[in-house]
């Protein structure tokens, strides 16, 4: 302490903790010596040490940097195993006559401090509750800056030994006790709630692996590569969002890894997804059977827990699938299409049981429908019956319109989604994800897509879809106007694009433009004009064909709720033609007679604007003459 300059150099020393000591993970410490520190005293006193240690060990890598970039050396750190100022000179220069001393750490030393800041983030769990705020602030604070010492520490050193036995012991026990001390009930038609609540142990856990996988370190990997697949399992019991998507990171790092060039490869990683795809498939063919044991009906809205682990598996292997091989993945495709076709009946059914329940309810039958889950426009809410059949929509569109069998299934499960009265109480974001999966069907192909829909097929998906408007089944104002815009481009993708085939462009604009007449209801002007230049095409541009098709032939009930004659008038204003002169017959300028018998006077035309040669104008002008005089 007296090098640090945080007190004297003299007396008795005092207790380092975990440095040439092995402490347990439950064990209570107290502090020795004189002095009586408190435990944040105790803590700020190793932290302070680990950071000294990484900070003294990272600084020689500093200077050198510094040095290639032609800027001063930063100074380094006045600690142990630095040498001391030099009188009137900057921290890290030795003094006259004496030599520099560059100290390496050991590598025991380092596998002490590694360890050392691991031990320390467990253990302030202990003042934290699972699932709540630490009580006290400053101890929380010290465990977030553990942890960010980890993370430099994984950096500067990245073949240090960490233990991470202890690691894999304690959390299926803090898994079990938190099951034990935060049970939640399940209530009747509740949908995606989980029965228990994620503890502090799986969010430290989560950031020591991450932290880890970081320094891209092959020894490390080595290190931890069976605590990833150990990491699924408790992350598939919690339906919390962050704790997922931190697990989807970690698994993505570790199965994305590769060794630098001139290193061979591990076989880490394969142990990695091997472990990966066991908790994956155990759990989504719990999830797919229709009975359980002593033939228990299993019910994803009737066991949260299941839905929950499905959840998590669907999350995990979306994140996977870009690095999986086709083979991979094609051997999950019969078993999503179970998950699908199960997920969309008991849906549908709870759906059904809603609207029979609020018809029943006279005041209710007044209220707008109740969905059983409402998402944002980025997606259904997680944990959810309808996260969970986007997830699957997501993983299945690309590989089934090859399999006559699949492409029934995943078409069967889609339309039953969109239509009937049910349709109002399920969940607006996955209607807009239903959406978003029919536009890269017809008009933007997934990567690696194989087949693709038929013309019949597409058009009566569009139409569907645009069904809903008319049924009201988007109440919510913001993802109204979301699927609105998404089903307008789809519409004029479909009605335009030259990659559409023509055949399907035509029964675009007959079928599904001309009966929603979304184009010219859009709210962008420049929509607008893009979908006025497809009906002016599209209808002749003779006067008495334009009559025609607004009076007789188009339907113009879709804009009722709008001014729809400026369109109609719009269409026939559109057939003249301003680059042309007005042509009139040549007697149009004569004005009859007001006495009979008076020579009227006749009218010459231009000369430009004859169409018969002078002689014959004037021989017919002529002849006028003749007949009166043989009439005197």
């Amino acid at each position: 302490r007296g090098a640090w300059g945080e007190g004297p150099a003299e007396g008795p020393p005092h207790l380092m903790l975990g440095v040439g000591k092995e402490i347990g993970p439950t064990e209570s410490w107290e502090p020795h010596g004189e002095g009586g520190e408190t435990w944040g005293h105790l803590w700020d006193q190793h932290l302070g040490f680990a950071a000294a240690a990484a900070a003294a060990a990272a600084a020689p890598a500093a200077a050198a940097a510094a040095a290639a970039a032609g800027a001063a050396p930063a100074p380094l750190p006045h600690g142990p195993g630095t040498t001391p100022a030099a009188p009137g000179g900057p921290p890290g220069q030795a003094a006259p006559g004496e030599e520099a001393d560059t100290w390496h750490m050991p590598i025991s030393l380092q596998d002490q401090v590694v360890n050392l800041l691991v031990r320390l983030a467990l253990l302030l769990l202990n003042a934290t509750e699972p699932g709540t705020v630490s009580k006290d602030e400053e101890v929380g604070l010290q465990q977030q800056y553990a942890l960010g010492l980890l993370a430099e520490a994984a950096t500067v050193w990245p073949n240090c030994n960490i233990k991470v036995q202890y690691l894999e012991k304690l959390l299926p026990t803090h898994m079990e006790a938190s099951a034990k001390n935060n049970p939640q009930p399940l209530m009747l038609g509740q949908i995606g709630v989980s029965c228990t609540v994620p503890p502090a142990m799986l969010t430290t856990s989560l950031h020591i692996v991450k932290s880890l996988l970081q320094a891209r370190s092959l020894h490390l990997l080595q290190t931890v590569h069976t605590l990833v697949g150990k990491l699924v399992e408790p992350c598939q019991q919690t339906k919390s969002w962050p704790h997922v998507k931190e697990l989807c990171e970690i698994v993505r790092m570790a199965c994305s890894w590769k060794p630098p060039k001139g290193e061979a490869g591990t076989t880490e990683v394969a142990t990695i997804w091997s472990d990966v795809d066991k908790v994956l498939e155990r759990q989504m063919t719990l999830a797919s059977r229709d009975v359980g044991v002593n033939n228990i009906p299993i019910t994803l809205h009737g066991h949260p827990q299941v839905l929950g682990g499905l959840c998590c598996s669907l999350a995990v292997l979306e994140t996977l699938e870009p690095l999986m091989p086709p083979q991979r993945m094609e051997a999950y495709t019969p078993l999503l299409v179970r998950l699908l076709n199960k997920i969309v009946k008991e849906m549908t059914t709870a759906a059904q049981m809603q609207a029979q329940m609020q018809m029943q309810n006279a005041q209710a039958r007044q209220s707008k429908p109740i969905p059983l889950s409402v998402g944002t426009a980025e997606g259904p809410e997680y944990g959810s019956l309808a996260w969970a059949t986007a997830a699957c929509m997501r993983l299945l569109a690309p590989r089934v319109l090859h399999n006559n069998d699949y492409r029934k299934a995943v078409l069967s499960a889609v339309v039953s989604l969109v239509v009937g009265m049910t349709v109002r109480f399920l969940d607006p974001a996955l209607l807009l994800e239903v959406l978003k999966v029919v536009s890269r069907w017809l008009v933007d192909p997934y990567p690696g897509q194989t087949g693709q829909l038929s013309m019949k097929e597409g058009v009566l998906l569009c139409q569907r879809l645009g069904m809903l408007e008319r049924m009201a089944a988007i109440s919510d104002p913001g993802l109204r106007a979301t699927f609105d815009s998404s089903f307008v481009q789809l519409v004029q993708k479909l009605c335009s694009a030259p990659q559409v085939p023509k055949e399907l462009r035509e029964d675009a604009f007959t079928k599904i433009e001309r009966m929603f007449m979304v184009g010219l209801r859009a709210n962008n002007p420049s929509v607008r004009r893009d979908f006025f230049a497809l009906y002016d095409s599209y209808v002749p541009m003779a006067l008495f064909d334009r009559l025609q098709f607004i009076i007789f032939n188009h339907d113009w009930e879709a804009m009722a709720q709008q001014f729809w004659l400026k369109h109609a008038l719009d269409m026939i204003f559109a057939v003249l033609k301003d680059d042309e002169d007005l042509l009139l017959a040549f007697n149009t300028a004569q004005v009859p007679s007001l006495l009979p018998g008076t020579r009227q006077n006749t009218y010459s035309p231009p000369p430009h604007m004859q169409t018969k040669p002078p002689a014959a104008s004037q021989q017919q002008s002529s002849q006028p003459s003749q007949q009166q005089q043989q009439q005197q």
